[in-house]
């Protein structure tokens, strides 16, 4: 992952966090554990627990606080409106219904072109961390030499979910309306099948999303860096490695 001025890695029981000091111009790395359900996941990869559960225990860990404080803004939003809905007309439960479904669509468009606007603007981060990701599990490589001889567009980076998610989420919408069911339980469904593909075939070795995930890539959320960007992803890279070895 990568966010405006910093660049996270994560492999195993440890994530790293590089982050260039615009003010000094010098570059901190901090690696951490992730917590011990994490752990329990990554021990125990055949687990019968959903992978959509272990993909977001470990998306709260490595998200930054302000992206925690959006979703939590977020959820006391919805909750009122959902509270509003249910004092207004506490035995109509289509009511409420209604009323939730228009408070999350007034939430979800300005979400979107948030998510959208953010990913637009850290894409040279984003780029550099996919060089450098490409020149360790391609070739065990961590020389800035070799990251830069990498390409910007990766296909086993992180964006290759984006796609395959989002078509989760259209899916389940449609799936929700014909067997008049719960539309997030049904995404949580569909999601949870998607995901499941993503582990044992690899979105990146599926052509149709392989293919959407390189001009996402190209147009939206990456772009050659700057030499500052591939440094810091640089130093991410070679900070995780170390955890790693000092561990075993």
């Amino acid at each position: 992952m990568s966010s405006y001025g910093s660049i996270r890695f994560q492999a195993g029981d440890y994530f790293s966090v590089a982050r260039l000091d615009k003010k000094t111009g010098s570059i901190e790395c901090v690696v951490k554990r992730f917590w011990w359900p994490a752990r329990f996941y990554n021990a125990h990869p055949y687990f019968p627990l959903s992978r959509f559960v272990r993909s977001m225990t470990r998306m709260m860990v490595l998200l930054s606080g302000k992206s925690v404080a959006v979703i939590v803004v977020m959820l006391l939003v919805v909750s009122a409106i959902m509270l509003q809905a249910m004092l207004v007309s506490p035995a109509n439960e289509m009511a409420v219904s209604r009323t939730m479904e228009t408070g999350v669509g007034l939430l979800y468009a300005p979400m979107v072109l948030s998510i959208l606007i953010g990913l637009k603007r850290q894409a040279g981060w984003h780029g550099a961390m996919n060089m450098a990701l490409a020149a360790y599990n391609e070739g065990g490589k961590t020389d800035l030499l070799s990251v830069a001889k990498e390409d910007y567009i990766y296909s086993k980076s992180s964006d290759r979910f984006y796609i395959p998610l989002s078509a989760a989420g259209v899916l389940s919408s449609g799936l929700a309306a014909v067997l008049t069911a719960n539309r997030d339980l049904t995404y949580m469904f569909v999601a949870e099948v998607f995901l499941w593909l993503d582990f044992v075939k690899g979105f990146g070795a599926i052509p149709i999303s392989s293919q959407a995930s390189r001009l996402f890539q190209k147009w939206i959320s990456a772009k050659p860096p700057e030499g500052i960007q591939l440094l810091v992803a640089q130093r991410a890279m070679k900070g995780l490695i170390e955890a790693q070895r000092e561990s075993r």
